[in-house]
């Protein structure tokens, strides 16, 4: 029997901006929002390495300059990047169509506010669509609430229906898909077909895939077990991030933290996260009655996440008390300044550009 051939491709929309995530949405890319110590394209990308992709279309948009600055060619990650611009974002389909001249063969795509543990699924995914080559593949997960996913409508292997958000009682299934695809290039006659949705008012690719199915192609879905995260949703992100600060299972360019690992410095630990062209990231632990240094970029905005505790935080001449879930986002030139007046640690992650244009006091 002929061994399956791997899909070689893959193609990542991540142009769109991170509008659930509130303030920490408008200063950065969903790409690049530290999650586990990691910018979340990091853990994307060892997935792509997992399934033995080579080649990535990353389609950016929204503060483009940021991510393609951090990934530059992918050679940091043992990857091959080449960039799309989507300059009038139109939904998720009219994303994929950006690559279509680039993609001439079958390809995975996963949206670029999506995680999956464990990381092989997507080979298995490549696996399972390169047996049985159909015209698309959808990876599923059993949800108890699917009213905002795409749902399917199985029948055994292949997929029957999709519905973008259905309405509460007129799901059909509790299978949703989970921003994981593996497409042959009929993808993209069919969403070059289709419509805006009247409930969006965007190309859905869901209505790209019923109208494969529509058209009489095979689609098929392969069922998920594991861990899904959706990163373009704040209380996902943080769970996620205390998840995974204690696993090393990552060995990218970024260095993954262990903070039993990462040495004292009288009561507060800073370790590194990330380090790019134009950003750098750090994780701060304030240990009880321990205070940053206070300072201020001249050039950028500087982001705070906090995971865990409760502080008191600095910006120019207000205070303001903040704790786990809180996101702050400094501007240009106001001194800031974080102060653990709690009981327990406080911990939290900073982006900031990587300049010196920075002043302290």
């Amino acid at each position: 029997m002929p061994s399956v051939v791997l899909m070689k491709i893959a193609v990542i929309p991540a142009a769109g901006k991170g509008t659930r995530l509130g303030r920490v949405g408008v200063a950065l890319p969903k790409a690049l929002v530290p999650i586990g110590g990691r910018p979340a394209i990091d853990h994307i990308f060892e997935m792509l390495r997992e399934a033995a992709v080579e080649q990535v279309i990353l389609i950016v948009g929204y503060k483009k300059e940021q991510l393609t600055s951090y990934v530059d060619n992918g050679s940091d990650f043992g990857l091959k990047v080449a960039y799309v611009t989507q300059r009038d974002p139109r939904g998720t389909a009219h994303a994929l169509l950006e690559a279509e001249g680039f993609v001439d063969e079958d390809f995975l795509c996963l949206l670029g506010d999506t995680l999956l543990f464990p990381r092989n699924i997507l080979k298995t995914l490549s696996q399972f669509h390169a047996a049985r080559k159909p015209a698309a593949t959808l990876l599923v997960k059993t949800l108890d609430d699917v009213r905002g996913h795409g749902v399917i409508e199985p029948d055994g292997e292949k997929v029957k229906k999709v519905v973008e958000k259905p309405n509460r009682g007129e799901e059909p299934s509790n299978l949703a898909i989970v921003g994981c695809y593996a497409f042959s290039p009929k993808i993209f006659k069919a969403a070059r077909e289709i419509s805006p949705n009247p409930r969006s008012g965007e190309m859905e690719l869901t209505d790209a895939i019923q109208r494969l199915i529509d058209s009489g192609e095979d689609v098929l879905h392969l069922r998920f077990e594991g861990t899904y995260i959706d990163t373009g949703k704040m209380e996902q992100i943080l769970s996620a991030d205390r998840v995974l600060r204690g696993f090393d299972i990552f060995n990218g360019r970024s260095m993954k933290i262990r903070l039993d690992r990462v040495p004292m410095k009288g009561q507060k630990t800073v370790a590194p996260l990330f380090t790019g062209p134009t950003l750098e990231s750090a994780l701060t632990v304030l240990q009880k009655g321990e205070s940053t240094g206070g300072h201020k970029h001249s050039d950028a905005e500087e982001i705070y996440i906090f995971l865990e505790g409760e502080a008191l935080m600095q910006t120019g001449n207000d205070k303001h008390n903040v704790k786990s879930g809180d996101v702050v986002v400094i501007v240009p030139g106001d001194f800031h300044k974080v102060s653990n007046v709690g009981n327990v640690p406080v911990s939290f992650v900073a982006v900031y550009p990587a300049s010196p244009l920075r002043e302290y006091k």
